[in-house]
This record gives structure tokens, C-alpha cells and sequence, in this order.
């Protein structure tokens, strides 16, 4: 009987076991998790960039905005999803609450950030420097009151 036993263990141990698929994310997920706490407007394509809208907030300055533009054209271009988007590229584009001279308050577009998917294929992540941003980027416009 003892050898029985043993055997059976033997038996159950020796069944593979069975492996989980990966948990698939999708692309508007993925960019909702990088982008955190902050509120998303949109994600769609939009005269032919995937665009992604999100608040600018009190605490991203000009320069983090160029360096999260990087991360996110990465991010999105490497998304299994992007392809079948039919995108020409990764626009990120920044909304904050502005105030004209007449005191009246909305918001707007403050910043976007463009990139075709050629220049996205040109660029090296592991060694961009953000200080490039403005000279590699296709589309790039900051708000003249907007430092």
C-alpha cells in the first residue's frame, strides 16, 4: 500500500502544470496605466494620429510634457493594437484650464506634441535625448503664454 501511495503522488506530481495566458491589456488601458492619477479626455484617431488627450496638471512642466511625449509615441507604436488603428503616428496633446484677457475661463489645448510613425521608427529610446524634442518631433506647438 505504501508503494501504491507513493506512486499516485508520483503520478500527480509528474502533470505539467497548467499555465494562465497572459492578461491581455489594451492599448487605451496601457496608456490609462502610464498616465496615472491624471484624467484622460480621449484616446481615438484624430486627422490620422492616435491621439491621446489628457490634462496638463499643476505639477508636469514643458519639459517633462516633451519627455512623456517620447514614452507614450513609444508605448503606443509598440502596442500589439496600434497597427489596426490605421494611425500615421502618436500625437499627445495637453489640456488645461486658461483664462483669456477678458477673464473668461475654458479649456484648451495648451501643448501638442506629434510624431509619424517614419520618425517614430528613426528614434532610438534607449538613447533619445528629450533635449530633441522639438527638432524630431513632426507636429509641435506650445501656447505662447505657456512657458
Amino acid at each position: 500500500p505504501k508503494q501504491a501511495i507513493a506512486e499516485d503522488k508520483a503520478e500527480v506530481q509528474a502533470e505539467p502544470a497548467v499555465e494562465k495566458e497572459p492578461e491581455v491589456i489594451t492599448l487605451a488601458d496601457a496608456v490609462n496605466e502610464y498616465l496615472g492619477d491624471r484624467r484622460i479626455h480621449g484616446q481615438s484617431v484624430k486627422d490620422g494620429y492616435y491621439t491621446i488627450q489628457t490634462d496638463f496638471g499643476d505639477f508636469v512642466s514643458r519639459e517633462r510634457s516633451e519627455e512623456e511625449s517620447v514614452d507614450l509615441a513609444q508605448l503606443v507604436s509598440e502596442h500589439a493594437e496600434y497597427m489596426a488603428t490605421g494611425a500615421k503616428g502618436v500625437m499627445v496633446e495637453y489640456i488645461s484650464g486658461v483664462t483669456d484677457a477678458y477673464g473668461n475661463s475654458k479649456d484648451d489645448t495648451i501643448m501638442f506634441i506629434g510624431y509619424t510613425n517614419e520618425t517614430i521608427a528613426k528614434i532610438n529610446f534607449d538613447n533619445f535625448d528629450t533635449d530633441n524634442v522639438v527638432t524630431v518631433a513632426d507636429e509641435y506647438f506650445r501656447m505662447a503664454s505657456f512657458k
